[in-house]
């Protein structure tokens, strides 16, 4: 007798959800860099500016300096929604608490950590250094270095709690392992 085998909708689901991630996250990077090389006018959007800066013909340097913080998200992106992929299908075939599996969820808890510190890091100098390009407001205006750092960390902070379910998951993850060890010694 011929048997479909048939896929969860929820693993399903979480496969072409995490593969979008993915995909967005290379063009993400992508479309940085393209802007970043054939652009010869340079937009850069300061959240705590009611006027985007504009500078004419800008710098390689400077270019690449406000692509870095797209590119870096977009790698973290592509990288965090690769190794939750192969958690997926390692549960899907039955063996979740593969030490592997473990690994993988405090990666990617690690780099959705390290990755909001470093963007807001990335774009707080990038905004700096773009606001020391462009003529200034007759108000004067706030160009700290900290004053953007903390306004980029603070409006990136929920990611952290996606980096903290996965390190609790990890956990869990190693607590299911560790059961599972127990109860095959009990066989």
């Amino acid at each position: 007798m011929f048997r479909l085998r048939t896929t969860p909708p929820s693993f399903l689901l979480a496969r072409v959800f995490l593969a979008l991630a993915g995909f967005s996250g290379v063009l993400a990077a992508v479309g940085a860099l393209v802007r970043a090389a054939t652009d010869d006018r340079l937009e850069r959007e300061i959240r705590s500016r009611p006027r985007t800066p504009m500078i004419d013909d800008p710098s390689t340097w400077i270019a690449l300096l406000d692509a870095a913080p797209a590119v870096l998200l977009g790698v973290v992106m592509m990288v965090v929604s690769w190794l939750l992929l192969v958690v997926v299908v390692d549960i899907q075939r039955g063996v979740p608490f593969d030490g592997r599996a473990v690994r993988r969820l405090r990666v990617s808890s690690a780099l959705i950590s390290v990755g909001i510190f470093a963007h807001a890091l990335i774009s707080a100098w990038a905004d700096v250094e773009v606001l020391e390009r462009v003529p200034r407001p007759r108000h004067g205006g706030n160009q700290d270095f900290s004053y953007y750092f903390l306004g980029e960390v603070l409006y990136a902070a929920p990611w952290l709690l996606v980096a903290a379910f996965l390190a609790v998951f990890a956990h869990a993850f190693t607590v299911g392992r560790s059961l599972a060890d127990d109860q095959e010694g009990l066989v």
